[in-house]
């Protein structure tokens, strides 16, 4: 019994005020008040209908006001349980490498958002695996010089983009690597005389293309 006095009289309490300076009897303090602005995070899954089979799960935080911000993975997956796409988010923004598939597995795309102050790499694939397109992106938007090829690996064409508009001088070839096409974009349009080649090389005739947006 002592004991237990002695353990009670010797824990931390707070002072009582009665007021004119006066002191008397002693409590423990109060408890700090709960944020109002924390969130809690949150697992969010949903399910084919009618089946018990994963079609999404996404984390998200929920903030006490209701509102509620993407934070950490988003995947989808296709039926037969492969991944159909993943996805970052940081506060709603996307962030980190995404990826996407096509059904059965095969690399559809992979775009890294990098800093969103420095060139980062993009790719495209075709369904059978053949790279489609490479080039760089500023937050997921292509930027800077791209590749674009056909189904086999010859180039397609190329040039460079600003803000995902094609500008600057643009190439188009043939399956056979012959160039058939070269002229200039501005802000995504086709601009001035643009030169054509036939098959065996040959300059075809110049034409002005002011209106083709690609």
């Amino acid at each position: 019994m002592r004991r237990a006095l002695l353990v009670a009289l010797l824990a931390p309490v707070a002072p009582v005020a009665l007021g004119s300076g006066c002191w008397i009897g002693w409590r423990a303090p109060d408890p700090p008040a709960p944020a109002s602005d924390v969130p809690t995070g949150e697992m969010r899954r949903t399910y084919y209908a009618g089946e018990q089979i994963l079609r999404s799960e996404l984390r998200v935080l929920v903030y006490p006001d209701g509102h509620v911000v993407r934070q950490g993975v988003n995947r989808e997956y296709y039926r037969d349980g492969s991944l159909r796409f993943e996805h970052f988010f940081r506060q709603d923004e996307p962030t980190g490498v995404w990826k996407d598939w096509y059904e059965g597995g095969v690399l559809r795309s992979e775009i890294d958002f990098g800093d969103g102050l420095t060139l980062a790499p993009m790719r495209f694939w075709y369904p059978d695996g053949d790279l489609e397109a490479e080039g760089f992106g500023l937050d997921g938007v292509k930027e800077g010089e791209w590749v674009f090829y056909y189904p086999g690996g010859a180039i397609s064409h190329q040039g460079a983009f600003v803000g995902a508009k094609r500008v600057g001088t643009w190439s188009f070839f043939d399956r056979q690597g012959q160039l058939r096409e070269q002229g200039e974009y501005v802000n995504g349009l086709r601009e001035g005389a643009w030169r054509f080649w036939d098959a065996d090389g040959t300059p075809a005739s110049n034409a002005t293309r002011s209106a083709d947006e690609e």
